[in-house]
């Protein structure tokens, strides 16, 4: 996703006649942030604390902005008598204003993920080239391309879809570039608030950190309402396209993700089923929400100790038999032994002493979990391989 670095007029959804210059910005390092030049707040009032965050609207790049959740973190009065302000919006949208009497409701959600265009494993466009009769050289070159249709599927909770987007920048003299580019989307068939969107983006894009191996991002994220429209020249009328700006998002860019082909990977895209099989992941990973938290955190952390990652995995497994068993106290060594069962001959085959493994774990466990403190601290690499 591309930042932002635009400067445009501000105001309070709540003061909407009172407007104040502003540059708003976002970037991988710092996400989102409103530099004001002047104040929404009289000279009294700049220098209080803002008990509650604020909704802003704007324009800014002939964009109309709503940014959510906005907090005060600077105020200054300047020399020849100006006064300044500077906000962090958890949330920023763009395409539209929604006050604050407006429910934040979306019908539909599209995501870009890294990863994701290798995890799918589909293209539109073929190559061939004819050789010269001599074999020394080529003497023909062809690119074909027909875009893929969409894939669709219906839900429990609304439509599920595969879509491509596709960008031709042609020059025939020295590169012609076509992009072709994975989405996943989901048309509810209910309007969802922000924190039901933000839980099923995190549920795709945990689905394909656990399938590469490696950890997925969201890159893109754009949000529809259908009673938000816009009219094209053809008279055709279509929702309104919110583009959406968030932490995550941003936190995400900061890494350079290398690409995994899928013969790395753990399982692609036909593999599980395709859509069908995502439909299943979403309906279970709202039950399994607890394990899958625990399990991958240490997927999206910049650095994190093994005996941090073996806690976590520890506190995973936990919850996911007592979810499975739907109790709150269980055998934890019997518990271990069932995962063993279901995971199969490939667990068992690589850890050979079954009762062995058990054992150690639940020994590291209550030394270094239940009583930590009480005991030397365990050998990192016996750690990792436990």
């Amino acid at each position: 996703m591309e930042g932002l670095n635009l400067d445009g007029i501000f105001w309070l959804d709540t003061s909407p006649e009172d407007k104040v210059a502003g540059r708003l910005t976002f970037d991988a390092e710092n996400g989102a942030g409103l530099d004001l030049l002047g104040s929404f707040h009289t000279l009294q009032q700049l220098f209080d604390e803002l008990i509650h965050p604020v909704r802003i609207h704007g324009v800014a790049g002939a964009k109309r902005f709503t940014l959510i959740e906005c907090r005060r973190n600077n105020a200054s009065m300047q020399v020849p008598g100006f006064t300044r302000e500077r906000y962090r919006p958890a949330v920023v949208l763009s395409g539209g204003h929604f006050s604050e009497s407006q429910s934040l409701a979306f019908d539909g959600i599209r995501l870009k993920l890294s990863h994701l265009d290798n995890w799918v494993w589909k293209t539109g466009t073929d190559i061939s080239f004819t050789r010269d009769e001599q074999g020394t050289g080529v003497r023909n070159i062809q690119i074909t391309h027909e875009p893929i249709d969409k894939q669709a599927i219906a839900t429990t909770f609304g439509e599920l879809q595969l879509v491509f987007s596709y960008q031709f920048n042609p020059d025939p003299f020295r590169t012609t570039k076509l992009t072709q580019s994975a989405l996943l989307g989901v048309e509810f068939s209910e309007s969802q608030d922000l924190q039901r969107v933000f839980e099923v983006s995190t549920d795709l894009m945990n689905l394909i950190t656990i399938g590469v191996d490696a950890p997925t991002f969201v890159t893109e994220a754009s949000l529809s309402n259908s009673n938000i429209t816009r009219d094209l020249r053809s008279g055709k009328t279509i929702p309104v396209s919110f583009g959406l700006y968030y932490e995550g998002i941003a936190n995400n860019l900061k890494r350079e993700e290398k690409p995994v082909h899928p013969s790395q990977m753990l399982f692609t895209f036909d593999d599980i089923g395709g859509l069908d099989g995502i439909a299943r992941w979403l309906n279970t990973a709202a039950k399994f929400k607890a394990v899958i938290g625990s399990l991958l955190s240490h997927w999206y952390l910049p650095t994190i100790y093994t005996e941090n990652r073996f806690l976590n995995i520890i506190i995973a497994t936990e919850a996911f038999e007592r979810i499975r068993l739907n109790q709150q106290n269980f055998d934890f060594s019997e518990g271990l032994k069932r995962l063993v069962d279901y995971a199969g001959d490939p667990f068992q085959s690589m850890v050979s002493d079954i009762d062995h493994w058990v054992n150690e774990i639940i020994r590291v466990r209550i030394n270094h979990l239940v009583h930590r403190g009480l005991h030397s601290e365990p050998d990192g690499i016996r750690l990792y391989w436990l």
